[in-house]
């Protein structure tokens, strides 16, 4: 099956407040990890592993980065094409062994957030922290890959649980570096109020896409339909999509 060059447009669209356990209404906003892993930097080695580094893009913002606080049950927030939208190509990467080109991969890793008492520099100093560490577990991840992870049975299924599996095992320990980075960046009075009610991680949300999902491609698109349940924070709807341009 041939492997083409395609442009894509990998976007969050749309933060839909489904459901609140309170009346009380929140503040959230999102960081976004872009990746890809192609043969734009990187290629499959003669004894199957992945060499080269992925291609990583950040989110812009913390605190208000969806324009809008106190959002009530069935608000629906336009997603800032600066937070969830990320343009690229994939390109096939070169397997060495089979002399041929083989599948690249697209995905992206979200952080929908509640924003309390921590200062505004005190939530980007945890952003960049998210930012380094899930960089280094996405690398982490690739350096771990191999065709044997794949069932051959059902491909797409084996793979996405491989890095699904893998990326929050890794996520576990995030909090708690995310929060060293934040208390190093406020004054002491600001970590006491922060203590009292510190900003709060609503949920995760993994995505990973293949040159094979182009091929369940209608109208050019695929649609992206998450939704992030917390027993505190209630549940919220992510939308977008991934599209040929």
């Amino acid at each position: 099956m041939p492997h083409p060059t395609v442009r894509l447009e990998l976007a969050l669209e749309r933060l839909t407040c489904l459901s609140l356990p309170s009346d009380r209404k929140r503040d959230p906003y999102l960081w976004v990890i872009f990746f890809k892993a192609d043969g734009s930097t990187m290629r499959v080695a003669k004894d199957l592993t992945l060499k080269g580094e992925p291609v990583l893009h950040f989110s812009e913002g913390s605190h208000g980065n969806l324009g809008k606080k106190d959002v009530g049950v069935g608000e629906e927030l336009t997603i800032p094409p600066s937070v969830g939208t990320w343009c690229t190509e994939l390109k096939p990467a070169y397997a060495e062994l089979f002399e041929q080109n083989v599948t690249g991969a697209i995905g992206m890793v979200c952080a929908l957030m509640e924003e309390n008492n921590i200062t505004d520099k005190g939530a980007e100093a945890g952003h960049q922290r998210l930012n380094i560490e899930l960089a280094n577990a996405l690398r982490e991840v690739l350096s771990e890959f191999h065709p044997r992870h794949v069932d051959l049975d059902d491909p797409m299924a084996s793979l996405q649980e491989f890095f699904k599996v893998r990326f929050e095992a890794r996520a576990k320990a995030l909090p708690m570096t995310i929060a060293k980075a934040i208390m190093g960046k406020q004054n002491i009075f600001e970590n006491v109020w922060s203590l009292v009610k510190r900003d709060d991680l609503i949920g995760f949300h993994f995505a990973l896409f293949t040159h094979y999902d182009l091929a369940k491609m209608k109208n050019r698109a695929l649609a992206i339909d998450h939704t992030i349940k917390h027993e505190k924070y209630g549940e919220w709807q992510l939308e977008g999509a991934l599209r040929l341009v």
